[in-house]
């Protein structure tokens, strides 16, 4: 009998107790102590009186076959109910992460089936307007100091704007591309736009159809040639 078993008394009086009582939980957990209890309720409904060390004689022998029956390990016994075997944690933990991770292989295809359809795509709130994807092309200078941008179409766009901010992302101004895919800012107009005399310039194309916003461009930074030097290719 493990330490934890009752003793004799102590079933005695379990025996007495309802079956749902919390106390006799060990008792139904137990296959060595509840056959000892259901011996011993059959041993009281057999109606003989009988002294307490005949029943202690007759509790310690049953005990004593039943310990010789279960040397060996073999089949684990049945349970009585299912209510009496509580999921334990451990394995409400394992059935949680196996879910999770099921989950996973479910949806990991699917993302990456929809980044690879749409490329990049600008993140928005809840109740925007769904935005396409806008591509910036590489800047470049041409032979006398002046600027082109340039990005990529978008289907449904009928006209684009060009935002330009200084380092701070302050807004410096913007400009109208119309419906073309390509914007050229000369010398001078870059002056204006830098009056203190900064070399460095972020900007980003808006997509616009009807007159309402379409796509947004990630913003793309650029270093102004110095004055000295304004040809840059």
């Amino acid at each position: 009998m493990a330490d934890s078993c009752p003793t004799v008394e102590v079933l005695a009086d379990l025996a007495a107790l309802p079956a749902d009582d919390p106390r006799r939980r060990h008792v139904q957990d137990c296959p060595r102590c509840r056959a000892r209890l259901l011996d011993y309720q059959d041993f009281l409904a057999g109606g003989a009186p009988v002294s307490a060390a005949s029943l202690e004689d007759a509790l310690d022998r049953l005990d004593a076959a039943l310990r010789d029956a279960t040397a060996d390990p073999g089949p684990a016994p049945a349970l009585p109910r299912r209510e009496a075997l509580p999921l334990r944690p451990v394995w409400r933990a394992t059935l949680a992460l196996a879910a999770v991770l099921l989950l996973a292989v479910a949806v990991t295809p699917l993302l990456r089936d929809a980044l690879d359809r749409g490329g990049p795509r600008e993140l928005r709130l809840r109740g925007q307007t769904p935005t396409v994807a806008l591509a910036l092309r590489p800047a470049r200078w041409t032979a006398d100091g002046a600027l082109v941008l340039g990005w990529s179409p978008v289907p449904g766009a009928d006209a684009y704007t060009v935002h330009l901010l200084d380092a701070a992302l302050n807004p410096l101004g913007a400009r109208d591309a119309g419906a073309g895919t390509q914007l050229t800012l000369d010398a001078a107009a870059l002056r204006a736009l830098l009056p203190d005399g900064g070399d460095f310039m972020v900007w980003q194309v808006e997509a616009l159809s009807g007159g309402d916003p379409l796509a947004m461009s990630p913003p793309e930074s650029l270093v102004l040639p110095v004055p000295s030097n304004p040809s840059r290719e």
